[in-house]
């Protein structure tokens, strides 16, 4: 979703039409946590999406040791990032992603939600421009209101 449907929908769209969010919701456990844990101490230093990324291409084999070399591959201050890793620094947010997400009824990732309308699942680019575009035609071509 990320390098393939992603980049493209928010290209097509200026930002006060579109505003992505992304919500950690950690389902499969500890590792699951970790890899959250350490996406967000990656966010700190404005390198989530390559971090992410890396993740998504090796789901298998993920380690402290692991976040630890990619920390140094995507030249992070190593340091700052494992203090954060280690005093799990955005365990609080983390929490709060996942009961918020429990709170809407979300049971797997990925699940989207476009102006209210819920999207599950990994779709192309075209589902979810669609109802995007629909939503702003209703609303005469401004991002309709959040509520």
């Amino acid at each position: 979703f990320a390098r393939e449907t992603l980049q493209p929908l928010l290209a097509s769209y200026d930002e006060s039409q579109v505003r992505f969010v992304y919500r950690d919701f950690v389902i499969f456990g500890q590792a699951s946590y970790e890899a959250a844990l350490a996406s967000e101490c990656a966010h700190d230093q404005d390198k989530f999406w390559d971090f992410h990324n890396l993740i998504f291409d090796n789901q298998q084999d993920l380690s402290r040791d692991l976040y630890m070399t990619w920390a140094a591959d995507l030249e992070l201050d190593v340091d700052q990032f494992t203090t954060c890793f280690d005093e799990q620094t955005h365990r609080d947010e983390i929490t709060a992603d996942f009961e918020y997400g429990q709170s809407l009824g979300l049971t797997g990732t990925p699940t989207f939600f476009i102006y209210g309308r819920v999207v599950s699942g990994a779709q192309p680019q075209e589902v979810f421009k669609s109802i995007i575009d629909e939503e702003l035609a209703s609303a005469g071509g401004e991002a309709p209101s959040a509520g």
